[in-house]
């Protein structure tokens, strides 16, 4: 049964709209014309750093990315998200403003207690003292959707509870109806440059309602632990779905340093190399062996225990590479691998990222970039600037990656930065290596050859049967179109034969009338005469007409 909206509904819907309109409109001026005046050059005419218009005083002017940054963290959760996952798209947006939407993260101020006391009290049965013995009111985190509080359940075990701000769902599916509004005006303009803002805004909204469900993170959590079962030093925390709900999400506690505290590490005794070895065996596996992989590999979301094990957290962001996609993807790796312009291009455009341009030029400019890493040795080799720079030839020529190629991108540079961090001389080009070797080679054992032996005869067959369906269908069409021109032949036919009639009838009934007259005839004689004789030429033309109208209709 359809769902009825109330008049009251869609006219406080509307409102609310409008509203939310406003509230943009009004922060989009304020950073907006700062945005404008960095970009039009007058920056120092304009002081925005010395507590113009509410920007904090500081002493360095503010750049047109910051602008833009600030704009979205005034504008709440759902520009906060958008403004997160934009910065997994290196193939649209420039190296300057990405680096300022990466700051989009833990910088929003926590929800009080009271009202996350009041959630759990509704989410859990017989409220959250029934189930804990002690929830620490101060949150560990709090980021744009949800806030996470330290927990100890009454049979001792030291968890943490994730719970989603109270009313963020409500005002980002307002900012998704705005977002959907504006994407309908601009969209024909950026589709016609190669962009379709209109499938970017699809992706964002399933983004960020797969992320406002805690139910979709907590399975996201056990998928990822079963993948990561043969790296028995990297796991996931358990999840308590006795606890867990759309909006309350529960897992076990993880004591650890983060791992990028590279002096925490040496203190416990650990080695960052191994630790960066081992998160990058994990990662490789998850990539090209699973098709599934942690899309969010921020320090904070990775810490490492005392034994040197990594511990997984935060799966509300995920990726899927899917095993034709993995295909062109270690074909595009090799490709690079070997500096092979034309095959890197060949294996791009089989990935989904077609030039609208001159593909020629394309292939120049990937060959000037790979110029500027011949004869690096791999240990020097930047993979996050060599990513950049694959996304920035992208960018000219306006090649618009699927989205879980940007994501993974993005995951992999964010890695590498990582991995670094902990090695400075890390070399990730050899695991990696080993990786893609090991998935080319699958690619073409036996048994995958036959599964797409068996794949190709049956993509072959089924085009057969659709072929042989058209074919079905365009006899019918024919038997039905010759049976109809054969019936419009005949209407036709009956409205010519009819119209003959009619205008035989007129003629004679009125050479009748003329020579009744002429003779004297009595007036009811005449008028007997008319009667029949125009009555005649009347209900013949009225058949002519039906006919014509069957005949039209016919043909329509």
């Amino acid at each position: 049964m359809p769902t009825v909206i109330s008049p009251i509904d869609f006219v406080g819907g509307r409102w609310r709209r409008h509203r939310r309109l406003r509230e943009i409109a009004a922060v989009l001026v304020k950073h907006g014309f700062g945005f404008l005046v960095v970009e039009a050059g007058l920056g120092r005419l304009v002081p925005f750093h010395r507590g113009l218009f509410g920007h904090p005083r500081r002493e360095v002017e503010y750049s047109a990315p910051e602008h833009l940054r600030m704009a979205l963290e005034e504008l709440g959760p759902a520009a906060v998200k958008l403004g997160q996952i934009m910065s997994t798209r290196p193939d649209l947006l420039p190296p300057d403003l990405i680096d300022q939407l990466e700051l989009l993260r833990d910088r929003l101020p926590p929800v009080p207690w009271p009202d996350i006391a009041t959630i759990l009290d509704e989410e859990l049965e017989g409220g959250f003292a029934a189930h804990f013995r002690s929830v620490d009111e101060t949150p560990l985190a709090a980021a744009s959707i949800g806030q996470v509080h330290a927990a100890v359940r009454h049979d001792g075990t030291r968890v943490v509870v994730k719970v989603r701000k109270p009313k963020v769902a409500d005002l980002i599916e307002a900012d998704l109806a705005v977002m959907a509004d504006v994407a309908e005006l601009v969209a024909p303009r950026l589709l016609a440059q190669g962009y379709d803002v209109r499938a970017l805004l699809d992706d964002f909204a399933w983004t960020i309602r797969s992320e406002l469900d805690y139910l979709t993170e907590g399975r996201n959590a056990d998928q990822l632990r079963d993948v990561l079962a043969d790296e028995p030093r990297v796991f996931v925390p358990k999840v308590h779905w006795d606890l867990t709900s759309s909006r309350v999400l529960v897992l076990d506690r993880i004591d650890g340093v983060r791992i990028d505290d590279v002096d925490g590490l040496r203190a416990a005794g650990l080695d960052p190399s191994e630790v960066a070895s081992i998160h990058a065996h994990a990662v490789m596996r998850q990539i090209f062996v699973a098709g599934f992989f942690h899309a969010d590999p921020h320090p904070g979301n990775l810490l490492v225990t005392a034994d040197g094990s990594i511990g997984v957290v935060d799966l509300g962001m995920v990726g899927r590479i899917r095993g034709e996609t993995r295909r062109h993807l270690v074909a595009m790796l090799r490709a690079g691998a070997r500096q092979d312009p034309h095959a890197t291009a060949r294996a791009m455009a089989r990935l989904g990222m077609t030039s609208v341009g001159d593909p020629r030029a394309l292939e120049r400019d990937l060959a000037r970039m790979y110029d500027r890493y011949y004869g690096l040795a791999a240990d020097r080799l930047d993979l996050g600037a060599y990513l950049q720079d694959l996304m920035g030839v992208a960018r000219t020529h306006r090649l618009q990656l699927p989205a879980e190629l940007a994501l993974l991108f993005k995951t992999i540079g964010m890695c590498d930065g990582l991995w670094r961090t902990l090695d400075a001389s890390f070399d990730v080009w050899s695991i990696g290596e080993a990786f893609v070797d090991e998935i080319a080679r699958s690619m073409y054992s036996p048994q995958v050859l036959v599964e797409q032996g068996v794949a190709v005869v049956t993509t072959v067959f089924d085009q057969i049967l659709d072929v042989e369906a058209r074919r079905a269908r365009a006899a019918m069409a024919d038997r039905i179109r010759s049976d109809t021109e054969l019936r419009v032949r005949r209407d036709l036919t009956t409205a010519l034969g009819a119209s003959v009639v009619a205008a035989a009838l007129i003629i004679a009934t009125t050479l009748a009338l003329v020579a009744a007259v002429g003779a004297g005839a009595s007036v009811w004689w005449t008028l007997a005469v008319g009667v029949v004789g125009f009555g005649g030429a009347f209900g013949a033309a009225s058949l002519a007409f039906v006919a014509l109208r069957t005949a039209g209709r016919r043909l329509r």
